[in-house]
């Protein structure tokens, strides 16, 4: 699989963390509280990670700046919403391969 979609939160975090191959991750999330697993995910490395896109919310700041630290290097495209300056300085920091970086609103 190298495309995935996760709609309303994390039920099969175990599941997720086996997808290494994944090129394009997508969360749409309506709720912070959605990412409660994100907690495991920040330390899965995903290699192949390509595309990364927060819809509506994201995982907090500690969660999201440990996994762009594992995984940001290969990232091409990058949407996350509600930014802030030190998200901004990991993304400039471990996301050194971006071509596309939006801040969805």
């Amino acid at each position: 699989m190298t495309k995935l979609t996760l709609f309303g939160g994390f039920k099969y975090i175990s599941v997720i963390t086996k997808f290494t191959n994944l090129q394009e991750l997508i969360f749409i999330f309506y709720h912070i509280d959605s990412f409660e697993g994100f907690k495991e995910l920040q330390y899965v490395t995903f290699s192949q990670l390509q595309k990364l896109e927060f819809r509506k919310e994201r995982p907090r700041d500690e969660f999201l700046i440990k996994f762009l630290e594992n995984n940001g290097r290969n990232l091409k495209n990058l949407h996350i919403t509600k930014r802030n300056n030190s998200l901004n300085l990991a993304i400039d920091r471990f996301c050194s391969n971006l071509k596309l970086s939006t801040n969805l609103i």
